[in-house]
């Protein structure tokens, strides 16, 4: 599946010096592209594991990007590796539902762990239980989540807010 660069990327290619961290701000252009985050994590781990290095590969994704081949493929190669999911249950065309998601990753060998994606601390526990091996942390999310206009609103799955909604949303938020 493919999608533009997300905020979380956008961002960490900013901090990389890739692009100008003001562009984040300034609603100016920022790079799109596609991105296939699990697939580039699963490819990693396979390296480290086939080189016979020791170390382990992170991967953030959302509930809609998710690619069973690639869940299949790391818990066959029972791959040193986290997927943390933003579970907030949106895709570009709106609500879906993949339930049980739980279920489905652990018939794949994946040690499963949910969390409140909300607070920081129990992503921080999760990330601590995580086991060698593949582990999935479920954060379950609120798309929006305290903007009265942006929260559980499909529309704005991809959209940047204008410099009046910026403004509305960062007052919301304090």
């Amino acid at each position: 599946m493919t999608s533009k660069l997300t905020p979380a990327w956008q961002t960490t290619l900013a901090h990389a010096g890739y692009f100008a961290k003001k562009n984040l701000l300034e609603n100016a252009d920022l790079p799109k592209g596609t991105t296939y985050a699990l697939s580039t994590a699963i490819g990693s781990a396979l390296a480290a594991k086939i080189d016979g290095k020791e170390h382990h590969t992170y991967c953030i994704t959302t509930d809609s990007e998710i690619d069973w081949q690639a869940i299949m493929l790391a818990g066959k190669q029972k791959l040193n590796l986290t997927l943390i999911i933003d579970r907030n249950n949106l895709s570009k065309e709106g609500f879906m539902d993949i339930e049980p998601l739980r279920q489905k990753l652990e018939a794949f060998n994946w040690n499963t762990i949910e969390a409140d994606g909300h607070k920081i601390e129990h992503v921080i526990e999760a990330l601590q239980e995580a086991k060698n091996g593949p582990t999935a942390i479920i954060c379950h999310t609120i798309p929006g989540k305290g903007v009265s206009f942006m929260e559980h609103n499909p529309e704005w799955y991809d959209k940047q807010p204008d410099k009046e909604e910026m403004e509305k949303a960062l007052n919301e938020l304090k």
